[in-house]
């Protein structure tokens, strides 16, 4: 991002004072991240601006900021793997990957992985056309909603939907966020729901369109998760 919003301040003094911390009293010695270092493989879809291609080509990110130097304080050399979001529970099952780090929601989750967590707090929001006339999620009643697969945020309106009308009218699933924001856009949808960080990087360029509604659907809290049938010590040092 070339341009730093007002919104990326507080994420920006955060990250400082995740470095900062490395050297307080107490804190996990620095193994550093050779290659001799245990691989820790972490499973990261892309979800801007928690995990994402850089200008460089390389993966970068606020989760990838945050594990690369989370693995640095316990001696491990992170490997990071992208997914496609819908496939993490086989790929955790079958080890292809050690966690599932990548904006991943605890809530109603608690039992089906061994989490490390949460580490951040995201809220869920709802983003419509600045001229519509939905100003609340009561509004949403009888509408067409786009979302990620297998999120929150699907989960959510699944719950309310009601082929008699009085719940939403659609939700439509999309594997990754950047397509379901080009359907919304192209008028498919008449809202978008997701963490509030990654839609505002998809409504910043052109922000007079858009318009988030004052309600979040959840608080998400973030964490890693675990294989919910193996080891959970490492979530424990990780916590």
């Amino acid at each position: 991002m070339k341009k730093k919003s007002g919104w990326m301040i507080p994420l920006i003094m955060s990250m400082s004072l995740l470095a900062a911390c490395a050297s307080v009293p107490g804190q996990a010695a620095d193994h550093g991240q050779g290659e001799n270092l245990p691989e820790l493989k972490i499973g990261c879809d892309l979800y801007a601006p928690y995990f994402y291609v850089g200008e460089d080509g390389n993966y970068t990110g606020v989760d990838r900021e945050i594990a690369s130097e989370a693995c640095r304080r316990l001696g491990y050399r992170p490997v990071f793997k992208e997914i496609i979001w819908g496939e993490q529970d086989q790929l955790l099952k079958d080890g292809d990957v050690d966690c599932i780090w990548c904006s991943f929601s605890m809530n109603d989750r608690e039992n089906l992985y061994h989490w490390a967590g949460p580490y951040l707090y995201s809220p869920e929001v709802v983003v419509v056309p600045a001229d519509s006339r939905i100003q609340s999620l009561e509004d949403l009643r009888g509408k067409t909603i786009a979302v990620q697969v297998d999120s929150k945020a699907e989960e959510y309106f699944l719950k309310r939907f009601d082929k008699s009308g009085e719940g939403v009218r659609r939700v439509v699933s999309y594997s990754r966020l950047n397509d379901a924001f080009v359907a919304f856009g192209k008028g498919y949808a008449d809202a978008i729901v997701g963490h509030e960080m990654a839609l505002k990087m998809y409504t910043a360029e052109n922000s007079d369109l858009y318009r988030y509604l004052d309600t979040p659907i959840l608080m998400a809290r973030l964490g890693v998760a675990f294989d919910k049938k193996k080891d959970s010590e490492l979530a424990e040092e990780l916590t």
